[in-house]
């Protein structure tokens, strides 16, 4: 789906320079195959928590990275959040860069640490002070989703895989369902607005906001700005009792 913009609230540094920071060569990078599953199983939680999230490298950061208002932006993306996972080092641009974005209000998580190395030399005082906002979480359970403007219930939120872009007053989704045997029913529900399936290029009503991803299928679905339209309730059948 490539119609509208990206909707991304969250960057994940991608940990590049950690990685390097942890080989040893005389050991097999042993240290980095754990480091490397670590933040897949990271990034793959995120993804089954429908965080919207975009992996930054530092060097594209310390490029094109800017604090604007309380979001730091890159490019012609913007985020209200940045996530640390697990980091050993930074670089001297992305740790001014974040204490700018914190002094500014930005949130920043780091996971399980705050980084230990600047620009590959010890300095943990300096980065402690740099990011003393920033809250440390075990976990990313500890970590907000930022979804906030819309709600998506289902029996299985981890089996649905949710891309969401903008396309002028409108919101897009692509909702793909990764369980190959079973169905999975939702009900989307943003305040003031219509939701609509689109099938075929014809834009079709989703009473309730419900609808059904079929096994290993995919929908799209459009919200606009309008009245949603209520899900037709059967009525009980009367019977009479003579």
């Amino acid at each position: 789906m490539a119609r509208g913009e990206p909707v991304r609230d969250i960057l994940v540094i991608h940990p590049l320079w950690s990685a390097a920071a942890l080989y040893n060569y005389s050991r097999g990078g042993e240290c980095l195959k754990q480091y490397d599953r670590k933040f897949l199983r990271l990034l793959v939680d995120m993804t089954h928590r429908h965080c919207r999230f975009d992996l930054g490298d530092e060097e594209t950061l310390a490029d094109q990275g800017r604090v604007t208002g309380t979001r730091l932006t890159v490019g012609k993306m913007s985020y209200r959040v940045v996530v640390l996972p697990m980091m050993r080092a930074i670089s001297g641009a992305v740790l001014k860069l974040l204490e700018d974005f914190a002094a500014r209000g930005g949130r920043i998580y780091a996971v399980e640490r705050l980084p230990e190395l600047l620009d590959g030399v010890p300095a943990r005082e300096r980065i402690a002070a740099a990011l003393a906002s920033a809250e440390i979480i075990e976990s990313i359970d500890a970590l907000p989703s930022m979804i906030d403007d819309y709600s998506l219930e289902t029996d299985d939120p981890a089996a649905l895989l949710i891309q969401q872009r903008r396309e002028g007053d409108k919101k897009l989704f692509f909702i793909f369902n990764t369980d190959f045997q079973n169905p999975r029913p939702i009900r989307l529900r943003i305040d003031g607005m219509e939701i609509l399936e689109q099938r075929a290029g014809q834009l079709h009503p989703l009473p309730g906001g419900e609808a059904v991803v079929p096994e290993g299928g995919s929908i799209r679905v459009v919200a606009r700005p309008g009245r949603a339209v209520e899900p037709v309730r059967q009525r009980p059948a009367w019977r009479r009792t003579l």
